[in-house]
């Protein structure tokens, strides 16, 4: 569903696509499977190579690391970032936004979800997670200990200015 509503309505032909955060990559996956295909370029970032090696997206097209250090070397029309906020301080995300202005062509766009902090998701973490340090494997995300941040509509939108403008919520 998540991939469907961060999708809808994007014109993907013809167009550079860079994926921040893509992990397994099932944001490629889900744009070959739909025939949604056609875009000229799609690069993919991750922190974790393991999981940039799970994917189906081209080895050419991977860079593994911090994106803030990462060089592109090119621009792009469409940038996802599904998954990722909840893993950046305020800090971050300021220094994010800020990177990922430099990289997005004019009249491109920047696709990002964030977990909102009154969310059943949120809520049910907080009472499942230290049960389950105790039973599951530490190295699943749900057993993990990083700290993790969660927004409210407003500190979301503060994030953006002029020139960038929310389209949509």
């Amino acid at each position: 569903e998540r991939l469907a509503k961060a999708t809808e309505g994007i014109d993907f032909n013809k167009k550079t696509i860079l994926d921040i955060g893509a992990g397994t990559g099932p944001l490629y996956d889900y744009l070959v499977e739909k025939g949604l295909d056609e875009f000229s370029h799609y690069d993919a970032t991750d922190i974790s190579k393991g999981m940039l090696d799970q994917s189906n997206i081209p080895i050419k097209n991977q860079f593994e690391g911090d994106f803030l250090r990462i060089d592109f070397g090119r621009k792009y029309d469409l940038i996802f970032m599904l998954g990722v906020s909840t893993y950046l301080s305020q800090e971050q995300m300021t220094e994010y936004v800020e990177k990922l202005q430099q990289l997005l062509v004019p009249g491109g766009l920047f696709i990002v979800t964030f977990t909102h902090r009154r969310s059943l998701d949120i809520r049910l973490r907080s009472v499942l997670s230290p049960v389950a340090r105790l039973i599951v494997k530490g190295d699943k995300v749900l057993a993990q200990k990083f700290p993790t941040k969660f927004y409210s509509y407003q500190e979301a939108c503060s994030f953006f200015s002029a020139p960038m403008e929310m389209d949509r919520v």
